[in-house]
C-alpha cells in the first residue's frame, strides 16, 4: 500500500496543479469557439456582400439591355403616365378627405353653436323664472289694501281678439269669459300693452321666462313672441287649463 501524504502543501500543490490544467483546457476550447464563431460572421458577411455585388450587376445588365432595346422609350413613355396617373388618383383622394374633413369641422362648429346657444337662452329663462317667482312669491305674501289693489275698467275687447280667446279657450277646455276677463284686466286687449316697468309685454302681459315655458310645453316657438295675440293666448289658455292662474293677478278678479 502507498503511503498517504498528509502534508497540506503537497495537497494544494496537487490541486492548483489541476486547477491549472482545467483553466487551459477551458482557455483553448473558447479561443476556438471565438474563432469558429468569427469564421462564420465573417463567411455570412462575405456572402451577403456577394450576393448584393450580384444583384447590382444583375440590375446594371438589366438596365444597360434596356437602354440598347428598341422599345424603351415605350416603357419610359409608359412608367411616366403611371406616375402621373398615380399623383392625380393620391390628389383627388386628398381632396375627398379634405373636403370630408372640412363638413365634419363645420357641422361640429354649427352643434358647438347651437349648444352654446340653447345654454344661453336656458340660462335666460332660469333667470326670468326665478324673478318671477320671486315676484309672484311676493305678490302672494302682500296683503291686498284698497289703495294698493289695481282698479281698472273693463274695455270691451276687439272681436279679433275674442275671436282668438274662443279658439284656444275651446280647444283647452276653459272658459271664454274668463279669458277675456283677464286679457281686459291685463292690458285690454292690445297686442303693444307693457306693464311692470317693461317686463310684462303682450295682450297676456308675459314675462319673458314664464312666456318661453309656457310656449315651449305647447309646442309653439321658444322665442319672444310676446307681441302675437294668437301665440300669447295660445300660451296662456293652456296654462289656465293645467290651473296655473296665479301666473296673472287679475285672475283672482275675475273668478
Amino acid at each position: 500500500m502507498k503511503q498517504q501524504t498528509e502534508d497540506p502543501l503537497i495537497r494544494i500543490s496537487i490541486n492548483w496543479a489541476r486547477w491549472k490544467h482545467l483553466l487551459i483546457a477551458g482557455f483553448k476550447f473558447l479561443v476556438l469557439a471565438g474563432r469558429k464563431i468569427g469564421e462564420f460572421i465573417l463567411k455570412t458577411i462575405l456572402r451577403i456582400l456577394i450576393l448584393i455585388l450580384r444583384g447590382t450587376l444583375a440590375t446594371y445588365k438589366a438596365l444597360r439591355d434596356f437602354a440598347k432595346s428598341r422599345q424603351r422609350g415605350f416603357w419610359i413613355l409608359l412608367l411616366i403616365l403611371a406616375i402621373i396617373a398615380g399623383l392625380l388618383y393620391a390628389r383627388r383622394v386628398f381632396a375627398e378627405k379634405d373636403s370630408q374633413y372640412k363638413e365634419l369641422q363645420h357641422f361640429h362648429q354649427i352643434q358647438l353653436d347651437e349648444t352654446q346657444k340653447l345654454m344661453e337662452e336656458n340660462k335666460e329663462l332660469d333667470e326670468e323664472l326665478k324673478d318671477t317667482k320671486e315676484k309672484l312669491e311676493a305678490k302672494m305674501n302682500t296683503p291686498v289694501t284698497v289703495a294698493s289693489a289695481r282698479v281698472t275698467t273693463i274695455k270691451p275687447l276687439p272681436e279679433e281678439i275674442k275671436q282668438i280667446i274662443a279658439t284656444h279657450a275651446d280647444n283647452y277646455g276653459v272658459n271664454r269669459k274668463y279669458c277675456e276677463c283677464i286679457i281686459s284686466l291685463e292690458s285690454g286687449g292690445r297686442p303693444e300693452a307693457v306693464g311692470d316697468n317693461g317686463a310684462a309685454v303682450g295682450v297676456a302681459q308675459y314675462h319673458l321666462g314664464t312666456y318661453l315655458a309656457d310656449a315651449r310645453r305647447v309646442g309653439l316657438p321658444v322665442k319672444d313672441d310676446r307681441t302675437n295675440p294668437d301665440t300669447s293666448i295660445q300660451a296662456m289658455t293652456a296654462a289656465l287649463a293645467r290651473g296655473e292662474d296665479s301666473k296673472w293677478t287679475a285672475s283672482r278678479s275675475c273668478k
